[in-house]
């Protein structure tokens, strides 16, 4: 499993990240899912996560 890249500052001024997190896992998630051996950038996982997401919108009444 791959961690974060390195963080720092470019050429530009502009502060960079590490490796790139799929579009709807925030920080927070991308850290437990990493601590839980997973990782954040696999479609599989990703998916996994959103399924979870639309089932418990069902339970609880509300969309995202």
């Amino acid at each position: 499993m791959n961690g974060p890249g390195p963080e720092g500052i470019n050429q530009a001024g502009n502060r960079t990240t590490g490796a790139r997190v799929q579009d709807g896992v925030d920080n927070e998630e991308a850290q437990a899912l990493r601590t839980e051996g997973l990782d954040p950038d696999d479609p599989a996982v990703v998916a996994a996560l959103d399924l979870v997401r639309w089932e418990s919108s069902l339970l609880l009444g509300f969309q995202r």
